[in-house]
């Protein structure tokens, strides 16, 4: 019986095509994402414990698939001698075959949810069908963990089209020029956006972090910075890995002074300048987290299929807190810890199940369609 409910959870994992440090590092994301989001039920415990606002699990998130996708984009750069039409279709299929299904899949729950069961669709809503729910205003209560997932999509589609633009389609001299005249080139148009949304749209009475953070044409620097990253990893790797645990450090003060003064700090530099300078410190911490470290314990196949299911994860937690977590703690009285720790083990589970039943089958489709 309990090997038979092992293997209904038991997800196969190629140790050796695993970067370890990465794992970890998306692991303590996504365990960002689930802190924040039961925020309430952790101060009863650490009362000084307050949400993520100047970095947390997104933010850390967009850097490290900014970093991975960089070097993807890079790399079949460097292979093809440009950028076409036809990489820029490949690169976008083989990433929707990855985020589109799980996408998809909870917006239709909440699509269920909002109409079926609340009796409180909007046509409004109808925008997150096509990623525009966050494109230039704040991301509203339906669905709020969308805005990361539209801002990522609409990345993957401007940064294409900018390196058709930049590199053309014939092979061409100075590719590594090329590259890094896109790529600093695409955070400073998108810096200078957000200059623009601060001047033209910004109110004294807003939340400095809260009215700029999930809008998405304002902050796909944050990924690009990731890209940047990648950048230095392939053409300077020598220095890219050189004092790694001293930039590891740097990156932690880096965030840590973000995070810990977003109240001190003034609604300027905290609109314009505190989401790249964190994603300026996590991209120093990468160095260290890349690598292909041993595990041979059962804590490091844990971390990793952490890191696996993290999607999901991201998926399920808003879910859980609203319709099932919310709910017992309103309506009846429980310990906190015994709600975090029911928060957490549902997320697990089904997070699980989704990734292994759904999320995997449907990346593996992507091979079939090359």
């Amino acid at each position: 019986m309990i090997k038979a409910l092992k293997d209904i959870f038991f997800i196969p994992i190629n140790t050796e095509s695993r970067i370890y440090g990465l794992d970890i590092f998306r692991a303590i994301s996504i365990f960002l994402v689930l802190k924040t989001h039961a925020n309430d039920l952790f101060q009863h415990y650490f009362p000084g414990l307050r949400a993520s606002m100047g970095i947390g699990g997104p933010e850390l998130f967009f850097v490290l698939s900014g970093y991975l996708i960089g070097q993807i984009l890079i790399k079949q750069v460097e292979k093809n001698g440009s950028f076409s039409i036809h990489n820029a279709f490949t690169f976008l299929k083989r990433r929707w075959f990855r985020t589109l299904p799980n996408y998809f899949l909870f917006l239709g729950f909440h699509y269920f949810m909002i109409l079926i069961v609340e009796h409180n669709f909007q046509l409004a809503f109808l925008k997150y069908s096509v990623f525009l729910q966050n494109f230039t205003q704040p991301i509203q209560k339906f669905f709020p963990e969308s805005w990361s997932l539209s801002l990522e999509e609409w990345f993957y589609i401007f940064y294409s089209l900018f390196l058709i633009v930049v590199l053309g389609f014939k092979p061409i001299k100075n590719l590594r020029n090329r590259i890094l005249f896109s790529i600093l080139s695409f955070i400073i148009i998108i810096f200078a956006i957000r200059i623009g949304f601060y001047i033209f749209t910004f109110e004294e009475e807003m939340n400095p972090v809260k009215s700029i953070r999930t809008v998405t044409i304002a902050r796909i620097d944050s990924l690009m910075i990731g890209v940047l990253a990648a950048y230095l990893k392939i053409y300077f790797q020598k220095v890219w890995y050189q004092a790694k645990w001293i930039k590891f450090i740097l990156g932690l003060a880096i965030i840590y002074f973000v995070y810990f003064n977003v109240n001190e700090l003034s609604n300027s530099f905290l609109y314009i300048f505190s989401f790249p300078i964190s994603s300026i410190g996590a991209s120093l911490m990468l160095s260290a987290a890349d690598q292909k470290l041993h595990f041979k314990s059962n804590w490091g196949r844990w971390i990793t299929h952490i890191s696996l299911i993290s999607y999901s994860l991201y998926l399920t937690n808003l879910p859980i807190m609203r319709y099932i977590i919310g709910p017992l703690e309103q309506n009846f009285t429980i310990e906190p810890a015994l709600l975090i720790i029911l928060y957490l083990v549902l997320n697990y589970i089904i997070a699980s199940l989704i990734y292994k039943y759904f999320e995997k089958p449907m990346m593996n489709l992507r091979e079939r369609f090359q």
